[in-house]
């Protein structure tokens, strides 16, 4: 299945995906998804999390570029793997940790961000 077809409907006319990184939100608990970069775009998409509670098929994010305010590599102190990106946006002044970069690829994804 092609990354576009993963994300169905949110994709833009004009707008390629580039690459996309399996990785873990960190909400109320943790979702795992995969976190797809664009040419105009930043998505996550959740399918899995350890918590029954949360229905983590529908965990979707979208954040234009024009948008974010920051994209930081992060260290969280209080998880295990520490290696995230924190991602702030203007829209609701909404922030965002992304974690658990699928074999240690958070700097490759922070590089096409930037």
């Amino acid at each position: 299945m092609s990354k576009q077809s993963q994300l169905g409907n949110n994709i833009e006319n004009g707008e390629t995906m580039i690459e996309d990184f399996p990785c873990t939100l960190q909400v109320k608990n943790a979702v795992n998804g995969k976190l797809y970069v664009s040419n105009e775009a930043i998505y996550f998409h959740g399918f899995y999390s350890f918590d029954t509670t949360i229905n983590s098929k529908d965990t979707k994010i979208k954040m234009f570029f024009s948008d974010l305010r920051a994209v930081v590599k992060y260290r969280h102190p209080k998880i295990v793997d520490p290696n995230s990106l924190f991602m702030k946006s203007d829209i609701a002044d909404v922030e965002y940790v992304f974690n658990n970069f699928e074999d240690g690829r958070r700097d490759a994804c922070y590089d096409i961000i930037i």
